[in-house]
């Protein structure tokens, strides 16, 4: 999709520090002064990685995308510092593992590719269900998100 886009350097441990992510992102917008884009894993490496991209004022040029919860990235989405943050509704999501335990207690069979309410399409692999359905967190639902799941 992305033809020209190319990965700088390979995943970097931050063992879920938010200094750690802000740090090593700062490092990396050293090192390749062409960085455009960020992807953070962990519940705080998003904002971390955001805290240095606003500190340099570079929200026109690098783009970040993490894994955090709403309220811990809600000042970094408000300054265009953390572009989106993406989760899983926990709402949806429990209903839709309760729906999979029914399913798997009536001896019904769970297949890949079945849509499952609350969970999307699934993924079937020996005992392991998984699903791709993400709430994706912006500037235009954040404060929305916040309030309807408390997060």
């Amino acid at each position: 999709t992305y033809p020209n886009l190319k990965m700088a350097t390979e995943r970097f441990p931050t063992e879920e520090s938010q200094i750690a992510a802000h740090d090593k992102t700062l490092e990396f917008l050293s090192a390749y002064p062409n960085l455009t884009g960020v992807f953070g894993i962990g519940s705080i490496n998003g904002p971390g990685a955001a805290q240095a991209v606003r500190e340099k004022n570079l929200q026109d040029k690098v783009h970040v995308i993490g894994m955090a919860l709403p309220s811990d990235a809600k000042q970094f989405i408000d300054d265009g510092s953390l572009d989106a943050t993406i989760l899983y509704n926990v709402v949806d999501t429990a209903k839709g593992w309760i729906y999979v335990a029914n399913m798997e207690l009536n001896g019904e069979p769970i297949e890949t590719g079945m849509e499952i309410p609350g969970l999307g399409t699934v993924t079937v692999d020996g005992q392991n269900v998984t699903s791709s359905l993400v709430l994706k967190v912006t500037k235009d639902n954040v404060d929305q998100i916040i309030e309807d799941l408390g997060l």
